[in-house]
Parts: C-alpha cells; sequence; structure tokens
C-alpha cells in the first residue's frame, strides 16, 4: 500500500478521475480551461490550468513516463 502523494509499482493498475471545465475569467469572452485530477488509488486530488501539468502529475503517480 502506498501513501499519498507515492508512485505505485509499474505492475499495479492505477487509474485516474480527470473533470476537465472550461471556466469565465471574469468577461464571457475570456475563458480558461481547468483541470481536476483524483487518483482513485490514494484518493489524492490536484487541480491544473495547463494539460502537461495534467500528464507530469499522472505518469509521476502511475511511475511512467509522460505519453508523446
Amino acid at each position: 500500500m502506498t501513501g499519498r502523494g507515492e508512485s505505485f509499482a509499474r505492475d499495479s493498475p492505477v487509474a485516474f478521475i480527470i473533470v476537465l471545465t472550461l471556466e469565465s475569467r471574469g468577461q464571457s469572452s475570456d475563458l480558461e480551461w481547468r483541470w481536476r485530477v483524483r487518483s482513485v488509488q490514494t484518493n489524492e486530488e490536484r487541480q491544473f490550468r495547463e494539460v502537461a501539468d495534467v500528464l507530469a502529475f499522472v505518469a509521476t503517480r502511475a511511475n511512467a513516463s509522460i505519453p508523446p
């Protein structure tokens, strides 16, 4: 069993719940994507504004490289 924020062994299954929302930044024409990612195994949840950060978080928690 791993603790909060730790990586899993490569042969362990990993799953994430990813919620993507499009939010207003004040004016209706000024929109921003927001990502909320939760690890199913640890229940750790983080929020991101950049997809590259989402991929880095998932790869780290899955003990894998970032996909191309």
